[in-house]
């Protein structure tokens, strides 16, 4: 009996290994989902930067937000405004405190950040650090949504 245990734990230990290795093959986001066209960022230029520069940040890739979950169930929408910081080596640092009604649709900001790749701001060729501003609308849209207001996009 103990021969057949041990090729039974075997045969076990090998398909549990080859079901990690094949989730290993497909990175996820922040959120735990594989990367696809809807949940990532375009890349470009990072708008709404102050601080001394010439050139501004540049989002090489980046994990777009997510509607969470339980405002989506009710039908919740906001309009949250982020801060951030972006180092001389292009690290991202979410500065706005999630606090308030709007603290679940603030923090998948703050998750969605986390996987950022940046290029950092510079001044005259030398990197330099900027505070920048997110924008983020969340609005359903649908036949069971409320009707979106004007000028409001996602």
């Amino acid at each position: 009996m103990t021969i057949r245990s041990a090729h039974a734990a075997g045969a076990g230990v090998l398909a549990l290994a080859a079901l990690l290795g094949a989730c290993a093959t497909k990175p996820l986001n922040p959120f735990g989902r594989p990367y696809d066209e809807e949940n990532v960022l375009k890349p470009g230029a990072i708008g709404g930067c102050k601080g001394p520069h010439d050139v501004a940040p540049y989002l090489e890739f980046g994990s777009d937000t997510l509607y969470p979950a339980t405002h989506l169930m009710n039908g919740n929408a906001a309009n949250v405004v982020v801060l951030f910081k972006v180092d001389e080596q292009g690290r991202v640092e979410p500065m706005t405190l999630a606090e308030g009604p709007n603290r679940t649709f603030i923090t998948h900001v703050h998750v969605a950040m986390k996987d950022w790749r940046v290029r950092p701001a510079t001044l005259r060729g030398q990197p330099v650090a900027v505070i920048c501003t997110r924008r983020q609308g969340y609005r359903l849209i649908g036949p069971w949504a409320p009707v979106p207001e004007e000028g409001d996009r996602r």
